[in-house]
């Protein structure tokens, strides 16, 4: 997705700030977006029976624990709603990263020399790709990037590895 298209799409809705407190009461509830996702995958299943893995980078720390407290908090039953949609575990793809190879030529910080797994680092060393098509840390583009990155031939040989389960990367 070119900048400009991804600009066009954002100008589309009011910046954070602009928001009044009427769009806020007149905002879907969190179990009507929370359906209407989980339909969304649904409907991308080439068979109803098909199960499903959601993936994220740095998603169980951040994305689903807080994903995981608003259905509760909204009356959902987390455990339920997913089983219904046919998930049965969540990939969290930067844990998973931090098992490439040392082949795998990652950035690395500046103090420490350590090496970097963020998506941005992830893009570029496993795609080749530019990170200046992103905005970095916006729902969509980290979505976009991580599916870019993760079908690369080194992350499908962690998938595919025989000590996958013990990388910890699967909840």
């Amino acid at each position: 997705m070119s900048r400009y298209v991804r600009e066009s799409m954002l100008g589309s809705r009011p910046p954070a700030e602009q928001v009044t407190a009427q769009q806020l009461l007149d905002a879907p509830k969190l179990a009507t977006v929370l359906t209407d996702w989980l339909q969304q995958i649904a409907s991308c299943k080439r068979d109803p029976s098909e199960p499903v893995i959601l993936a994220a980078h740095n998603g169980f720390s951040v994305d689903w624990l807080i994903t995981y407290w608003c259905m509760v908090k909204a009356g959902v039953q987390p455990y339920e709603m997913l089983k219904s949609a046919g998930v049965v575990a969540v990939l969290d793809t930067q844990v998973l990263a931090k098992n490439l190879p040392d082949s795998v030529n990652l950035p690395t910080t500046a103090v420490r020399r350590q090496r970097q797994y963020n998506n941005k680092a992830l893009l570029t060393a496993l795609t080749g790709r530019p990170d200046t098509d992103f905005l970095w840390h916006k729902a969509v583009d980290d979505a976009v990037a991580t599916s870019a990155w993760l079908p690369a031939k080194e992350m499908i040989a962690l998938l595919t590895h025989p000590k996958f389960v013990e990388m910890n990367a699967l909840i």
